[in-house]
């Protein structure tokens, strides 16, 4: 009895949570368990990423503009002062970076981190096109 149920064929759904099992893909990709976890993680943000920005971009972009134009004006007509020192600060940004060193070290976490950098791609793309 016991062989009979070996033998029978299994449905689909089984085919495919053994083949996608995280025990499966860890020894198919020589990945251990945190890198699947660290994969998984920045799909999920990259698809919720290209969802959001296909669904409702425009109203974001729009807010950012209108927010950005707002204060601009009331820092231009003096009504209030930014201090541009603790806005880098608070965004963790030196005062001698500039856009070119910020690229270089997003450029090199890339190359530290490239399945994660292709993960989230792929789920920005996928996000995106559902979206």
């Amino acid at each position: 009895m016991n062989l009979q149920t070996q033998l029978q064929p299994q449905g689909w759904w089984d085919v495919l949570r053994e083949t996608f099992s995280l025990e499966q893909l860890s020894k198919r990709f020589n990945l251990s368990f945190n890198n699947l976890v660290e994969i998984a993680a920045y799909l999920s943000i990259g698809f919720i990423s290209g969802f959001l920005i296909k669904k409702y971009g425009r109203y974001v972009v729009c807010i950012v503009l209108v927010t950005g134009a707002c204060i601009w004006g009331l820092a231009y007509l003096k009504v209030i002062t930014i201090d541009l020192m603790k806005a880098k600060a608070i965004l963790g940004i030196s005062e001698t970076q500039t856009v070119e060193s910020l690229w270089n070290i997003y450029g090199i976490w890339i190359k530290e981190h490239i399945l994660a950098a292709v993960s989230i791609v792929i789920g920005f793309v996928i996000g995106y096109r559902v979206g």
